[in-house]
């Protein structure tokens, strides 16, 4: 972990991976609630019956709490690792976030390409693209170098303290 270079002006990547764990919590609660509101107060969606469409509200609301609930666990997780270096909720993060970003980068270009008249929506997906990358590298790599701490910790232990042989034995060995 020594050798690992400064992120957003984080000396080390563990207080910057710490950062992105507390930044992901606070921007999906905040963006979760702001697509409750917009979804509740909405009358009219794009469905052309009306009476689906305010089936699927709670639905929708539902599935987004869902979402948020899953999102902070997994960055209550990475958040805990920070602090006891534990790979497995690295690795979990990784995996949820390798497959929301997918999810949600194509469900962003399926809308770009329903709607493109829409310049702030583009921009938004290029940011939200680009920001869910580098979070996913900064954690990868908060990750490898998790792996090397472990890998190079374990290799410097004393086998001596497993296996002492005693004089008795040394002679049954010599017989």
């Amino acid at each position: 972990m020594a050798k690992s270079e400064c992120f957003f002006g984080f000396l080390n990547i563990c207080g910057c991976v710490l950062s992105i764990a507390t930044f992901n919590m606070g921007f999906f609660v905040l963006c979760i609630i702001i697509i409750t509101i917009l979804l509740y107060k909405e009358d009219k969606l794009m469905i052309a019956d009306q009476t689906l469409a305010k089936s699927c509200k709670p639905i929708v609301i539902i599935l987004l709490l869902c979402l948020l609930c899953l999102i902070l666990y997994f960055n209550n997780k990475l958040k805990r690792a920070t602090f006891v270096h534990n790979i497995l909720f690295i690795r979990q993060w990784l995996m949820f976030h390798c497959i929301f970003y997918t999810l949600l980068s194509t469900l962003m270009c399926y809308n770009l390409f329903i709607n493109l008249h829409y310049k702030i929506v583009i921009i938004a997906v290029i940011t939200i693209i680009v920001m869910e990358i580098y979070q996913i590298h900064i954690v990868r790599r908060f990750y490898n170098n998790e792996l090397e701490h472990l890998a190079t910790s374990n290799c410097n232990i004393d086998e001596t303290t497993f296996f002492n042989p005693t004089p008795i034995q040394m002679k049954k060995i010599s017989v």
